[in-house]
């Protein structure tokens, strides 16, 4: 046997765990929740599952899971229970009056904006007093602004039919301040006749109602 041999073994065993050990981390790693963090620190990338894919479809809201909390709360300080799904970062008024607000980035992964984040009870506060807000400015200001997303077979968001949403402006269109459409210009579907036509026709049944609308297609 060669002299040092002996030696050699222990240490080379102890150096192949070492590095099984590092192996076995990154794997395990890799099977965790995919999130991300931007260079700047405001905003925080999460992989949505199945079932919050469910919830996004029907309510445009995600419900966290208590590891996607926990991990908003350590990089922003503070984490809510839930988070609305848009497609572009508020501004203006808009922004004024929005709290807790991530942007669909694909198709299972939004980003969760920092500068919106607020607790439930101070997210709860900040609606009741926009809300009070609002009505404090006098009759005719509390007029509703729905928006509605078409998707690339012409369906509106929440399946609801081009009929129905047009029997919801005509009860009350007076009531009705804007519509705001939405278009899947750069989600994993692309715009496609069928959306252009329902697009087309909801825009000019409003019109026609003499209700306004505004077609958020940059996304």
């Amino acid at each position: 046997m060669p002299p040092g041999s002996r030696m050699a073994g222990p240490h080379v065993r102890r150096i192949r765990t070492l590095l099984m050990k590092r192996v076995l981390f990154f794997l395990l790693l890799s099977t965790l929740p995919v999130w991300a963090v931007d260079p700047g620190g405001t905003s925080t990338l999460l992989r949505l599952s199945a079932a919050q894919l469910d919830e996004f479809d029907s309510t445009r809201w995600v419900t966290l899971t208590t590891d996607q909390q926990e991990l908003l709360h350590h990089r922003a300080g503070v984490s809510p229970t839930r988070v609305q799904i848009d497609y572009d970062s508020p501004d203006g008024e808009r922004a004024e009056l929005a709290c807790n607000i991530a942007l669909k980035t694909s198709t299972d992964q939004i980003k969760v904006l920092h500068r919106f984040l607020l607790s439930d009870e101070a997210a709860k506060k900040k609606r009741q007093d926009n809300r009070r807000m609002i009505e404090a400015s006098g009759p005719g200001t509390t007029k509703e602004i729905p928006e509605f997303a078409i998707d690339s077979e012409g369906k509106l968001w929440r399946w609801i039919s081009r009929g129905d949403l047009e029997s919801y402006i005509a009860r009350d269109p007076k009531k009705i301040q804007i519509i705001y459409l939405r278009t899947p210009s750069s989600q994993p579907s692309k715009n496609t006749v069928a959306s252009d036509d329902t697009l087309r026709q909801v825009t000019n049944y409003s019109k026609r109602q003499g209700v306004p609308t505004y077609v958020i297609s940059k996304h």
